[in-house]
């Protein structure tokens, strides 16, 4: 009987510490997408700070209410085990939530190819973004090279900038 509340104790307390976790991502995903225009507000530090220490005091319920009744109880070893199994079975969880980190399907992004609209590019970003990789000896130097590029005098640097950006040939300036 003690041998199995002692594993099933701690690993339901680990399933109810990722299960926590995992409703706060859910619900943050779905508050966060209707809420994006509140971003600049002090609603949204005092939210995030409550929600660490809510987060807190849950977890520390979890982890350690048990393990503190047992030392209470002068059962220190015990106090022990089921911390470890515990943090052990959690260590579990965060496991499978990396594994299932490295098994999901990326999403498309605005960076692949095919999702990107193939439009005008703004010479000017494309001539004055040359200068966060190439160096010149003063100020003076470095606004000719960006006036010759307007002037399509540095077409390798047209062409750096659609491969970083992975525009593909479709962009034009």
């Amino acid at each position: 009987m003690w041998y199995s509340v002692c594993m099933k104790k701690p690993f339901l307390h680990a399933c109810g510490a990722a299960l926590y976790i995992v409703a706060i991502v859910l619900i943050a995903q779905a508050v966060g997408t209707v809420l994006k225009n509140l971003q600049d507000t002090i609603v949204i530090p005092m939210t995030m700070l409550s929600l660490f220490v809510l987060s807190a005091a849950v977890m520390g319920y979890l982890f350690l209410a048990e393990p503190l009744s047992l030392l209470m109880e002068n059962r220190k070893k015990d106090a022990i085990v089921f911390f470890g199994k515990t943090v052990g079975f959690f260590a579990c969880f965060v496991l499978v939530f990396t594994v299932t980190l490295f098994f999901q399907t990326p999403r498309a992004t605005v960076n692949t190819p095919n999702e990107v609209p193939m439009g005008k590019l703004n010479i000017n970003v494309v001539c004055e973004s040359a200068l966060s990789y190439m160096t010149f000896t003063d100020g003076a130097s470095a606004d000719a090279f960006v006036a010759e590029c307007k002037e399509g005098k540095h077409p390798e640097v047209i062409e750096r900038y659609k491969a970083d950006m992975n525009l593909g040939d479709g962009a034009t300036i």
